[in-house]
């Protein structure tokens, strides 16, 4: 099965404005970096994949992408996270892929073997959602083949993509995952990951 990993990252400047309360602009910027750099190392050498692909309407963000040889797709400007996804998947579905996952770059938790286990757990023609902690968000989204939904992040996006999958009537897999449902978006995540770490400093 011909499966590709997408990563959507906003620009650096708009990146993680909601930790402005705990974190400075600077080391938002390095947080979210960090994170990128940490899933493109977790995804490298992932036989499953044939190929990895990040969208982005920073140019900046393919001086970190191009030293792995990953595939970079420009956004001619900013679209949006859902813009983002839709973007990829069309530029993915012209190739023949069969099935696309987007995984979100700030998932600190992130491991290929966690994500071994979801692709164990997803259909072959269908939608797989891991949900973050809060059961609200999408972290992680199985999408066989790539256009088979519209995509619908933003506020309670795992309730909306599961009623999108519904919509067409395909085989829907809900995967509960402690270390996918992580991300860093609220200052109360920022929290909770740093008291899971025994040493802070791992994430600067």
């Amino acid at each position: 099965m011909r499966i590709w990993a997408v990563i959507p990252i906003k620009t650096l400047e708009k990146a993680k404005n909601r930790l402005a309360s705990v974190l400075s602009k600077e080391d938002r910027k390095k947080l979210v970096l960090q994170l990128f750099e940490h899933t493109l190392q977790e995804l490298t050498d992932w036989q499953i994949l044939e190929g990895i692909l990040v969208v982005s309407s920073d140019p900046y963000i393919n001086q970190f992408v191009a030293p792995y040889g990953f595939e970079f797709l420009l956004e001619k400007q900013p679209n949006g996270l859902n813009g983002s996804t839709q973007l990829a998947a069309e530029f993915l579905d012209r190739k023949g892929v069969e099935a696309m996952l987007v995984v979100h770059g700030d998932l600190p938790l992130v491991s290929q073997k966690e994500l071994n286990r979801l692709v164990e757990a997803a259909p072959s023609h269908g939608i797989l959602i891991a949900p973050d902690r809060h059961q609200s968000g999408t972290n992680v989204l199985w999408v066989a083949p790539p256009l088979i939904i519209p995509f619908a992040y933003g506020c309670d996006s795992f309730q909306k993509h599961q009623e999108l999958a519904n919509n067409v009537n395909c085989p829907l897999v809900i995967f509960q995952s402690e270390t996918l449902g992580l991300d860093i978006d609220f200052p109360d995540d920022f929290s909770f990951y740093s008291q899971t770490m025994s040493d802070h400093s791992k994430l600067f």
